[in-house]
């Protein structure tokens, strides 16, 4: 599967996110978009877009303003862009706070990706947040999950306000609940990842 069909597929998934949530701007905040997988010689990096809406700013003097992939898997942060790399904070979780009156698909048994604007952070409305890249021991194979946003509407009604969507992420491997197989494959994929990182550092 190429990634120019993955990208294009997640593309189009953020437009159909837009036409059943009725094509209000108000509904599209942070918007992630599925750039690319690329296999990297031992893992595949996931890289993926974001966008803040015209009629939206991030300013966290107004409330917490964030974006989440959910459900994404194993992970670890390959890169950074733009505003993302100094405005905002990545962590992972297993289970998180929707956005502002959303409901997105979340299991509490595979790992969700935030990026959380830091405090005292202002970013003027329709600004390239930037790209990330997540590494992961899982791809090219892809299934739709969710994706949320919140940042502060400027307009009428004004206050904070929540969006989602769908994007893709790697089909995981066995995770829990799958017994001692599941535990193995997902333990190796750390080990694996932990072991890049050790000698990227080492070289460096």
């Amino acid at each position: 599967m190429s990634a120019r069909f993955l990208r294009r597929l997640g593309s189009s998934l953020v437009v159909a996110s837009a036409l059943i949530a009725g094509g209000d701007a108000a509904n599209a905040n942070i918007v992630t978009t599925f750039q690319s997988v690329v296999f990297d010689g031992t893992n595949y990096d996931w890289t993926y877009s974001v966008r803040l809406d015209q009629s939206q700013t991030v300013d966290t003097t107004q409330g917490s303003n964030f974006l989440t992939i959910y459900d994404f898997g194993i992970n670890t942060l390959q890169s950074t862009t733009g505003l993302l790399s100094l405005d905002f904070q990545y962590s992972t979780s297993f289970t998180n706070t929707a956005a502002n009156n959303t409901t997105p698909t979340d299991s509490a048994s595979i790992l969700n990706v935030r990026f959380t604007a830091n405090d005292g952070t202002v970013i003027a409305p329709g600004t390239f947040l930037g790209t990330f890249t997540l590494e992961s021991p899982f791809g090219p194979d892809f299934r739709v999950v969710s994706f949320d946003g919140q940042a502060f509407l400027t307009s009428i009604p004004f206050g904070v306000q929540g969006n989602i969507g769908t994007t893709v992420a790697p089909v995981p491997g066995p995770i829990a609940g799958m017994g001692v197989p599941g535990l193995i494959v997902a333990c190796a994929g750390l080990i694996a990842l932990a072991r890049r990182r050790r000698t990227s550092t080492l070289t460096a």
